[in-house]
């Protein structure tokens, strides 16, 4: 699934034990399991370290394990500050956590803001994560701004962009994560949810 020239992401812990997901991209793939990712930037994994990878493969971000077996300095293009090699373990597996149902609201006029593209149509709604018009394309893996509000509930945080799909208008649609561990978030989204389900059910009863 991986090839040369594809966009990753790796994810490496840093000092304040966040995580952080490091672009970069696949320069060949010298052996079976095996990958050579270069960096623009030095990021300095440990040889050893056990880490993550992401990638989009056909319009799904996915995730690799694997390990980090070499970490050198790279002059394989301009551009190019640090390699490493990575050596895949067991198979890619989705990385889109957005396993619950989804509520389309294309129809009920709600809008959010991710960093500053304003009013970008939200069309549908879950409890982990939101779908969107973005006017601006926002890059994959990355962590963005968001904020919603929708009748009484008011949502503001870090969302992840899962995917990122252009459209024949040149707008974006964009699939956002929010993280487990954005409680806030997670709770607003869930009566965000149960709010534009209720407005569906009030507009279906309406129309019989």
């Amino acid at each position: 699934m991986i090839t040369a020239q594809t966009p990753v992401y790796l994810l490496v812990p840093n000092e304040s034990n966040e995580r952080v997901l490091h672009p970069g991209r696949v320069l060949d793939l010298p052996e079976q399991n095996a990958v050579l990712i270069g960096f623009e930037r030095a990021i300095a994994p440990p040889v050893g370290s056990d880490v993550n990878l992401f990638f989009e493969n056909r319009g799904k971000f996915l995730q690799q394990s694997g390990t980090i077996v070499a970490a050198n300095a790279s002059e394989a293009a301009a551009d190019i500050v640090q390699s490493i090699v990575f050596r895949c373990v067991g198979e890619p597996v989705s990385a889109d956590s957005r396993g619950s149902f989804r509520v389309n609201v294309a129809e009920l006029d709600m809008t959010a803001r991710v960093e500053n593209d304003r009013k970008c149509r939200v069309v549908d709604v879950s409890p982990e994560g939101l779908g969107l018009i973005a006017k601006k394309s926002h890059r994959l893996g990355t962590a963005v701004r968001v904020t919603l509000a929708f009748e009484d509930q008011q949502l503001e945080g870090m969302a992840r962009v899962q995917t990122v799909r252009p459209m024949p208008d040149g707008s974006f649609r964009c699939g956002l994560l929010v993280p487990s561990t954005e409680d806030q978030m997670r709770s607003s989204l869930r009566k965000i949810t149960a709010l534009a389900q209720r407005r569906q059910l009030r507009a279906l009863r309406l129309s019989a």
